[in-house]
């Protein structure tokens, strides 16, 4: 489940918050005695559902936060371009 999440987010630890979410989810759905017929179905379109409003939610808390993200990514990227072409 982590490494299903960790392929979808940024960083480790945006990954290990998705995964404590998701179990978040699983207890209150068990405390609520709300039945879970498929567990594994259910866990992944939650965490896919975890994913998809954290990044709704994660906006840039300024300009010059936007810019460094994108250099990250961009740095990140190039990294990567260079390790393919040297394979």
């Amino acid at each position: 489940m982590l490494e299903f999440i960790r392929r979808r987010v940024p960083t480790q630890e945006d990954a290990e918050d998705v995964l404590q979410d998701v179990f978040y989810e699983l207890v209150n759905t068990y405390r609520l005695m709300k039945p879970v017929e498929q567990m594994a179905s259910w866990l992944f379109t939650m965490a896919r559902n975890k994913i998809t409003d954290r990044y709704r939610k994660k906006k840039p808390d300024s300009l010059e936060e936007h810019f460094a993200i994108r250099a990250v990514m961009m740095e990140t990227a190039s990294t990567f371009l260079i390790f393919c072409l040297e394979s």
